[in-house]
This record gives C-alpha cells, sequence and structure tokens, in this order.
C-alpha cells in the first residue's frame, strides 16, 4: 500500500501569481464590482516585487524544500479545514456512505452483517498493508491517509479538536448505533474474525436491547457546532 510513498513526489507550490488569481476568482461572486476593485489594488500590492507577499512566498518555498517537511500544507491543511473548523462535523465535514436497495438483503441484521464482513475485509488490507496503491492518470498516489480509516476518532477540543488512534491489536471491535444507544460488538474472537452469520446473530441482539430501554439522545450533539459538543464535557471523561 505504501510502497511508493517514498518515491511521490511532493507537493509543488503554486507561484505567487496563480495564488492570487485563484483567490481573485473565487471572491469575485461573493462581493460587490466596487468591492472587487479595491480587492483587486490589495492584491496587486501584496504580489508587487519586494512586497510581503515575495517574501511569504519564498517561505513557503523554502518549507517545501526542507527534508524533513513531506508536505507543506499537511498541518495546516488538516487545522484550518477539519480539526479547527468548528461547524457541525455532519454534515460540514464528514461524508457518509448510502446502498443500493439490495434484493437479497431485505432483513435490515442480515444486510448490516453483509456489509461489515466487507468492511473488515478491506479494513484487513488497509491494516497489513497490502491494500494496492491507488492511481491517477496512471500514476501512483498517497495512501497516507488511509491510517485515518480505521481506529481513529477525533476527540472535541478547544480551540481545535484532536485525532486519536487506538491501536489495531488491542481493539477488536465495531460501535453500533441504534435508537441512540451505542454498543460495543466485537469483530474478532480469539484471533478469529467473526463470520457474517455470526455478525447478524450480534446485529439481532442489538435490535432486541435498543427496545428494550428508552434512553436520552446523546448522539444529537455531535450535530451541534464542535465548541458546543466540548462545553458538553463528554471530551474530559475517564477513557475505557
Amino acid at each position: 500500500m505504501l510502497r511508493f510513498q517514498e518515491s511521490l513526489p511532493k507537493l509543488p507550490v503554486p507561484t505567487l501569481e496563480e495564488t492570487a488569481e485563484r483567490y481573485l476568482k473565487s471572491v469575485e461572486p461573493i462581493i460587490t464590482p466596487k468591492e472587487f476593485e479595491n480587492t483587486k489594488a490589495v492584491v496587486q500590492g501584496f504580489i508587487k516585487p519586494g512586497g510581503i507577499g515575495q517574501a511569504l512566498q519564498k517561505n513557503l518555498v523554502a518549507r517545501r524544500e526542507d527534508p524533513n517537511v513531506k508536505n507543506w500544507m499537511i498541518d495546516w491543511w488538516n487545522s484550518a479545514a477539519y480539526l479547527g473548523y468548528r461547524d457541525p462535523v455532519v454534515p460540514y465535514v464528514s461524508y457518509f456512505y448510502s446502498y443500493r436497495d439490495d434484493k437479497r438483503y431485505k432483513n435490515p441484521a442480515k444486510r448490516a452483517a453483509a456489509i461489515t464482513t466487507a468492511a473488515l475485509e478491506f479494513r484487513t488490507q488497509v491494516v497489513t498493508g497490502n491494500l494496492e496503491p491507488e492511481y491517477m492518470r496512471k500514476a501512483p498516489i498517497c495512501m497516507d491517509s488511509y491510517k485515518y480509516m480505521f481506529n481513529m476518532c477525533r476527540i472535541p477540543e478547544k480551540p481545535a479538536d484532536y485525532p486519536k488512534n487506538y491501536n489495531y491489536d488491542q481493539n477488536k471491535h465495531i460501535v453500533v448505533a441504534r435508537k441512540n444507544r451505542f454498543f460495543k460488538v466485537l469483530h474478532e474472537v480469539d484471533g478469529r474474525q467473526l463470520t457474517t452469520g455470526e455478525l447478524e446473530h450480534q446485529f439481532n441482539r442489538v435490535y432486541e436491547l435498543a427496545n428494550s430501554e428508552k434512553v436520552p439522545a446523546v448522539g444529537a450533539l455531535t450535530t451541534e457546532n464542535r465548541d458546543t459538543w466540548t462545553d458538553v464535557g463528554f471530551s474530559h471523561l475517564p477513557e475505557n
């Protein structure tokens, strides 16, 4: 999965002129013509020879060329676009999957078991590093982000959230949500992955337990602003 990582080219730094052009293109639809003319004047002053833009561009290029920096933008991108972004994660940041109706799996527990089995097979490829690299225009692309796909969560905190990774070998379960209740369902026991039939049995048990008691809709708080979610205090609960 990661066999091309060291040979991949570094993320390029756009020229200062390219960045200025893209910026103007992005703001033009949302400001008045007069504001746009003022903005263009400011941008021209920013990128002029000897201006502050030239100095900042020089620093960016130096950061890219630093042998200790694999991606000059990654830390800023993760902070500004994800961890430091305070709007609700759903639907502003996180994507979700939906599935076409499958006539072979009308029973929800059976269908969930089939999807889980497939996801676990994919997870095994990621964990072992046996997943084949992806390509774009016949060239391999970076696969480093796959390490965030499993056994990773985002902890709410101010002023920015932070990611937490859980050891693959010590955590052999999935979390199942049903009627505001959350269940820890093992997917591996004594080194053996549960079969699809065994997973189906577990999901049926979740259905039974979820219907037995009404509980507060705590999960709804994840749709709140990240600072609100942090203030609730769940990020400070002791970890089990």
